[in-house]
């Protein structure tokens, strides 16, 4: 527990960093809205290779998290070395794919009218294509030290680096000007340098032999059969979150217009720094599923699922609740008036993350425990309602309907993941409705209450200091929900205090 605790100390401190990078870079992008749309669209082609892989990366990172936990290195590094040449294989082909875009850049972006924007769009998706190895490189680097839980080592670099990407906003944006691509050039070279001191803590942390990886970077038959099926399964499963959550950008640049684009990638974003949060909190049990079961430790697997939902539902519902409630204040103060038609569209798909305390660990577990056809029907539902909605509805509530169903289908995908986890681990879930869903409700009226009250003083006029106002206001919210929480939810309560007993335990 020691190691989750610095695992998650320092990815807060790596998301504190990137919260103040965007908080800081977006304002200063987003005052042209042309120019922004077409910055967030290439950039948005960077989701994309969060999936290029086939979903080999996923399947090797759970048999190599075995064969770490069985101290069997060479099995560890030529499992690694298939998937990364997989890896490699995937973006080479992308990179051709992204240089057709660099030559035709309207065949993706609608609304590009003048030399300008042509110019810009060019110079943007060149930087994205050169940098593709670099980005291949961090993946890699960052499944090494995910695998020994150890990814706090690497976010340690990851947050100083960050700190750059802020004070560069000021030399890159400034009076007046707008070098936007030498930005983005100089965000990828400072992820090149990130890759680089990776590569030389995990040689001097773990005594890694890159030369040795670097020989097994080759197509394995054996290997491929051992993880075509989780693999294959990652693929249907990656497909469909490509057609949730990242089409939709490129399908409105597309048929819409930049300044549609602009308004919804706010969104998106507020969204994408939300999922990293929670990515922080669950993806170090990634690993760890995968230790229980390579060393066949199914009942400590299930206790350790059960302390997770307990862990994870406030800190699921509780600042989701704030942010809703806050909404109209978060988007004037961060980006201004301009981007208000974004208020309603975030407020209800951010809802969406209301169950992400039973969706990520149930979909980790599913993984784990590979439960194929399990994954295949959540899979097949969200991207099937989502874009089912958005076709009828959209003539009518426009960019709205995204969001709505955005938040639909999350839902109904919630009600599946509830199924399953009491299907694997035997749930009680009305127990866990009275003892920790029903106080985290009750501490939401609260809030609300709250909120009603003191509304009043908070900022409505984008600024540095009207945001840091504003952030100081529901961060305050969000302590006192939690201290409430902690004295309402007595499970919540018992674990808290054997957490914080263990790390003291660990620490000494």
């Amino acid at each position: 527990m020691a190691q989750f605790f610095k695992i998650y100390l320092w990815q807060v401190i790596s998301l504190v960093t990137g919260f103040a990078t965007m908080f800081v870079v977006t304002p200063y992008l987003a005052s042209n809205q042309n120019y922004f749309g077409i910055y967030t669209f290439v950039v948005s082609l960077n989701l994309f290779l969060a999936y290029a892989d086939f979903g080999f990366l996923n399947a090797g990172a759970k048999f190599a998290s075995e064969a770490f936990a069985k101290d069997d290195r060479r099995g560890e590094i030529k499992m690694l070395g298939f998937v990364f040449f997989i890896l490699i294989s995937v973006f080479l082909i992308f990179g051709l794919v992204s240089t057709f875009f660099y030559i035709n850049p309207h065949f993706l972006l609608k609304g590009l009218n003048s030399d300008t924007d042509i110019r810009l769009a060019k110079d943007l998706f060149l930087v994205f294509i050169v940098s593709l190895p670099v980005l291949a490189a961090q993946r890699a680097i960052q499944m090494i030290f995910n695998i020994r839980l150890n990814d706090y080592i690497f976010q340690r670099v990851y947050s100083l680096l960050n700190l750059l990407k802020i004070v560069s906003v000021f030399l890159f944006f400034q009076n007046g000007e707008y070098h936007i691509v030498l930005y983005y050039a100089f965000t990828q070279l400072i992820s090149l340098i990130s890759v680089v001191i990776g590569c030389v803590l995990a040689k001097k942390q773990f005594n890694y032999d890159f030369l040795e990886l670097v020989r097994a970077l080759k197509f394995e038959k054996e290997i491929y059969h051992k993880t075509k099926g989780l693999a294959y399964n990652s693929l249907y499963v990656t497909v469909s979150w490509i057609l949730y959550y990242e089409l939709d950008s490129l399908l409105i640049g597309k048929f819409v217009g930049l300044k549609e684009v602009a308004v919804f990638n706010i969104c998106i974003s507020v969204m994408t720094l939300a999922r990293s949060l929670y990515s922080i909190l669950y993806n170090p049990f990634s690993a760890k599923f995968n230790h229980y079961i390579g060393r066949n430790q199914y009942q400590s697997l299930s206790d350790a699922f059960e302390k997770i939902l307990i862990i994870g539902l406030p800190f699921s519902v509780i600042p989701t609740a704030i942010l809703i409630f806050t909404m109209k204040n978060f988007i004037l103060v961060w980006v201004g008036i301009d981007y208000s038609n974004a208020i309603p569209i975030i407020a209800v798909m951010f809802a969406s993350y209301f169950f992400t305390f039973v969706s990520n660990p149930t979909s980790i577990a599913m993984v784990a425990l590979q439960k194929i056809k399990k994954l295949y029907v959540i899979s097949t539902i969200i991207p099937i309602i989502y874009w089912i909605g958005i076709l009828l509805t959209f003539n009518n509530f426009g960019l709205l309907s995204f969001g709505i169903f955005k938040f639909v289908a999350f839902f109904i995908s919630a009600c599946f993941y509830i199924v399953f986890a009491k299907d694997m681990f035997d749930i009680n879930w009305r127990l866990f409705l009275t003892k920790n869903v029903l106080p985290a409700f009750m501490v939401i009226l609260v809030c609300y209450y709250i909120n009603t009250i003191l509304e009043v003083f908070l900022p409505v006029v984008k600024g540095k200091v009207e945001f840091l106002e504003y952030a100081v206001i529901i961060f305050s919210y969000f302590l006192f929900c939690m201290s409430l929480y902690y004295f309402l939810s007595q499970p919540f309560r018992c674990l808290s205090k054997e957490l914080v007993r263990e790390v003291f335990r660990k620490g000494k």
